[in-house]
């Protein structure tokens, strides 16, 4: 089966997985919503498969959705360089506190530009952990 006259909305016989429908076209895979086993990647040269009613014959390798999450994990990735708005003259050298509910514990003092540098430092990580668990394959 010729791999480019294939295209979304493809009706497709498996063999082993039944019918299924195409609903993503990567480089080298389908991306083929089965009836009975969900959406599964199948490789284009899959001798398996059977095309039963052709649709939406195209070139396009990647779906629109797919062009537009690539580009924003690129945007996050290079997100390095962004705006420095400087902290509010009023909260220069400022403190909060923490006052537990408890009266007989001590309340904690935090400077407000070591809260405010922790939330940053928390937020890259979490950014970090988002880009390995998208990378991990299924």
């Amino acid at each position: 089966m010729d791999q480019l006259t294939l295209g979304i909305g493809t009706r497709l016989q498996h063999t082993q997985q039944g019918p299924g429908v195409i609903v993503g076209i990567r480089y080298a895979t389908y991306l083929i919503s089965f009836i009975h086993h969900g959406i599964k990647e199948v490789d284009k040269n899959d001798p398996h498969l059977e095309e039963i009613i052709p649709e939406n014959v195209s070139e396009e390798i990647e779906t629109h959705s797919e062009v537009e999450r690539s580009l924003l994990k690129i945007l996050r990735l290079w997100n390095g360089v962004g705006e420095m708005v400087p902290l509010g003259d009023r909260w220069k050298g400022g403190t909060m506190v923490l006052q537990p509910g408890d009266n007989s514990l001590k309340p904690k003092d935090i400077p407000i530009d070591v809260f405010f540098h922790k939330i940053v430092m928390l937020r890259d990580r979490l950014r970090v952990m988002e880009q390995q668990i998208n990378a991990t394959k299924y």
